[in-house]
């Protein structure tokens, strides 16, 4: 809870992680020293000027002032700068909120679908504790699309081109051939369709990024402006433009640096945890799943004791995501069939 405590005033700005270690600040840096030499010659040559050395160094040669009124069209600028900023950042900031509530519901789908099995098929026959184990470990792969899997079921994940639609089907298959009923089936497809609707808003944001033209344009106009600053606070605040242009400039680039990262949410979101919790959730299950049938029974026969429950192991951290090639229906069908088997 850092980031809410009062301190973060003092340590934001002077502090281990301040300014002087920020990366958007080292990143800014090229522009920054742009604006501050232009700012530093525009400042130097209005003040030359009004000392007259200009005329003296070359005699006979017009020099005009550059110094320009801020009032005017540069005022009716900034206006539509603010409003060409605050929809950039907006419109970045939609996409991350969608990114984040689309991960939510994968890790609650996921959650949820992995608690109807174990719910729905509590029986320690073979069969059923084959679909129960399967379903749980293609659960697992689904956010990590990685190594969680058996040997034959991870080398059909690495041939195909569209992983998580393939677990996706292989969850669906495990779950049609399984001793379920009809209506048990039925709400867990309808959970695997969140999973699949979540899958498919992640792939969106991915493939469907903000127009191009319109960062570049943002960015020339935002440069423009910044450019043209000294020349218009020149009058108002003589050498004083200097650190006030250098000041402005780092917080309206960081602002639409910022609104450029967070564009691309999946490139920042802490995408490792959330396939650590649902990795850690599926264990929890797995881990309880015999405690809570034999505190069913417990219950049935009257018993107020329940065995106690184990703590969960805990979730890795990371894993490794391929894709690979391939003609999977066949191999996903047989895999299928051997389960059911």
């Amino acid at each position: 809870m850092e980031h809410r405590s009062i301190a973060r005033y003092f340590r934001d700005v002077y502090g281990i992680d301040g300014m002087l270690n920020s990366r958007i600040v080292r990143g800014l840096l090229p522009p920054l020293s742009t604006v501050l030499v232009v700012s530093y010659s525009v400042c130097l040559y209005q003040e030359l000027l009004s000392e007259g050395r200009l005329s003296d160094w070359l005699p006979g040669v017009p020099w005009p002032s550059v110094a320009i009124s801020p009032d005017g069209p540069f005022s009716s600028s900034t206006v539509a700068l603010s409003l060409l900023l605050v929809f950039r950042t907006n419109s970045s900031y939609d996409r991350w909120s969608e990114a984040a509530s689309a991960w939510n519901d994968i890790v609650s789908s996921a959650s949820h679908l992995a608690r109807q099995a174990c719910q729905w098929l509590p029986s320690a026959a073979p069969k059923e504790q084959r679909v129960r184990a399967a379903l749980l470990r293609w659960l697992r792969a689904l956010p990590l699309a990685a190594m969680v899997l058996q040997p034959g079921e991870a080398a059909l994940l690495l041939r195909s081109t569209m992983p998580t639609q393939t677990i996706l089907t292989m969850v669906g298959g495990l779950i049609a051939g399984s001793p379920l009923t009809r209506d048990s089936k039925t709400h867990c497809d309808e959970s695997v369709r969140r999973l699949q609707d979540a899958l498919d808003r992640c792939e969106k944001i991915l493939r469907t990024p903000l127009p191009l033209s319109y960062t570049r344009h943002t960015s020339r106009f935002l440069v423009m402006w910044l450019t043209c600053l000294p020349f218009v606070a020149w009058t108002e605040l003589g050498w004083a433009t200097v650190p006030v242009d250098v000041i402005l400039a780092f917080f309206l680039l960081g602002i639409e640096e910022i609104g450029v990262q967070v564009e691309e949410p999946l490139g920042i979101l802490a995408l490792e945890h959330w396939c650590a919790l649902v990795d850690s959730r599926i264990s929890e299950l797995e881990e309880e799943h015999a405690a809570v049938q034999a505190a069913l029974k417990d219950t049935q026969a009257g018993s107020l004791q329940p065995p106690p429950l184990q703590p969960p192991t805990p979730a890795p951290a990371e894993a490794e995501h391929q894709e690979g090639n391939g003609n999977v229906a066949a191999e996903m069908a047989s895999h299928l069939q051997a389960i059911r088997n």
